[in-house]
């Protein structure tokens, strides 16, 4: 992940911008169980980014699916049934 705010800054940029996503983060939370990397995204409509990403061949795309797969064994080239996610809650200042 250190190399999306190095070397492959653009190309991540690019994807985001490509994806519609406006906002992304990572964090990697350690705990006894074993680390946990959580993702927040905001975007236009997360079904199609997760779909466009799903079948995207770009160079970059592909490295961060190869890498997401490696990290965690999510497979985003097939990725599993799921439901989309469900806001419980949310903050902002007015």
């Amino acid at each position: 992940m250190a190399e999306l705010a190095g070397p492959r800054a653009e190309a991540y940029g690019e994807s985001q911008r490509e994806l519609e996503v406006t906002k992304e983060a990572w964090f990697i939370v350690r705990s006894g169980a074993g680390d946990i990397l959580v993702a927040y995204l905001e975007c236009v409509d997360f079904a199609l980014a997760l779909g466009r990403m799903s079948v995207s061949a770009r160079p970059f795309d592909r490295w961060f699916k190869d890498s997401l797969r490696a990290c965690t064994g999510l497979d985003l080239d097939n990725p599993p049934a799921l439901s989309l996610p469900e806001l419980a809650a949310y903050y902002t200042e007015s």
